[in-house]
């Protein structure tokens, strides 16, 4: 594997960070899908180790429809990847994953769908199957801020903004309550 570089801040997609999920080769792998805004986020680093690994691997005269790591969000109908790059990267092993102030996370549900982040990666080549392409494989994931609740990617709010505080709740209504079992 080539040069470890760190990513651009990214939103959360689809994690497996805590649990692997089989792939369609039926191989266990570690995953996350990073979404990079179109506008803000500069790609030039990945693009360059992308680019240096096809090298390392093929030369400079590089083979044609070589797939990239690298995708265009708004090819997807998913919330969230419009306006957005995306790259699927996975592992073999669980990558380290860790709290802006560099406190390890173990709960997986700190780390979820719409949350932003940033990522140690590298890059390889492969062939299977006549198909030839560069990857991304994920080293260490630093979550870096929540998002706002209702930016949830997965579609789930959290307990705090679903309800108002009531106070002590005492039981029954007043008197003048229609009696509905009457």
């Amino acid at each position: 594997m080539g040069k470890k570089i760190m990513t651009p801040e990214f939103r959360v997609a689809f994690n497996n960070v805590f649990e692997p999920k089989e792939n369609l080769s039926g191989k266990l792998k570690y995953s996350v899908t990073m979404l990079f805004d179109k506008t803000s986020a500069d790609l030039s680093e990945i693009k360059k180790i992308i680019k240096e690994t096809a090298k390392e691997r093929w030369g400079s005269k590089l083979p044609k429809d070589l797939k990239s790591p690298i995708s265009d969000g708004s090819e997807k109908e998913y919330k969230g990847f419009e306006n957005s790059w995306y790259i699927n990267a996975s592992s073999d092993f669980k990558a380290g994953v860790v709290d802006a102030e560099c406190q390890g996370i173990i709960d997986p549900n700190e780390l979820y769908a719409g949350c932003y982040a940033r990522a140690t990666i590298n890059a390889y080549a492969w062939e299977n199957m006549g198909r030839k392409g560069v990857s991304v494989s994920v080293q260490n994931i630093q979550k870096l801020r929540d998002c706002d609740p209702e930016e949830r990617l997965d579609g789930r709010s959290d307990a705090a903004s679903d309800f108002e505080p009531v106070g002590a709740v005492t039981g029954g209504g007043s008197d003048d309550d229609d009696d509905i079992f009457a």
